[in-house]
């Protein structure tokens, strides 16, 4: 016996279109790199039920399904990473940019709590410590970039690298294709 309720049922039937739709292209690679799929599922479900009126609400216009706060919440995500891109255009050169690509060289990046794009950049050259990089360099430069990134920016930089792993385009068409300029040498 299953221990989900009809209303759950209900909720997961109201998704079935959407969810087929956006698995249609899937090919599964993402089984290989996500190591916490049901503790993000189990996220993203909470926050879907606390969003679409189904916890409080006892008039049914302010019930909305699942599918459309997802759609919403996608197209507030993808205009915030559009702008976030815009906002670090011209920091980073394209070097600063692939070594940013070989600190993780996957199509999926770890979004932990405390796991950063600089602590990435750093563990890489197995750095512990700011201060154990010469000032001035241009690896002290670059995480020192990479610190001052806002949540937002950082998520868009993540984004940015994820894309270029799963295409085979070339770094420059890549990034051009999301309309991120690189900053002169």
């Amino acid at each position: 016996m299953s221990n989900v309720s009809k209303n759950e049922m209900q909720e997961i039937g109201n998704m079935t279109p959407f969810m087929e739709m956006m698995s249609k292209d899937a090919v599964g690679a993402e089984q290989i790199y996500d190591f916490y799929p049901s503790g993000r599922i189990s996220a993203i479900k909470k926050a879907i039920k606390v969003r679409n009126g189904s916890e409080r609400t006892l008039d049914p216009k302010n019930k909305f399904s699942s599918q459309f706060v997802v759609e919403q919440a996608l197209e507030r995500y993808f205009d915030l990473i559009r702008r976030a891109v815009e906002s670090i255009n011209s920091i980073f050169t394209e070097s600063e940019v692939m070594v940013i690509l070989n600190a993780n060289c996957s199509p999926v990046y770890n979004n932990s709590v405390g796991v950063t794009v600089a602590g990435m950049v750093a563990a890489d050259f197995g750095i512990e410590l700011l201060s154990d990089v010469s000032e001035g360099s241009n690896l002290h430069i670059l995480i020192e970039k990479l610190i001052r990134l806002s949540p937002t920016q950082e998520a868009a930089l993540v984004d940015m690298c994820e894309r270029y792993w799963r295409n085979d385009v070339s770094l420059k068409d890549n990034f051009a294709s999301m309309n991120f300029k690189f900053a002169e040498c």
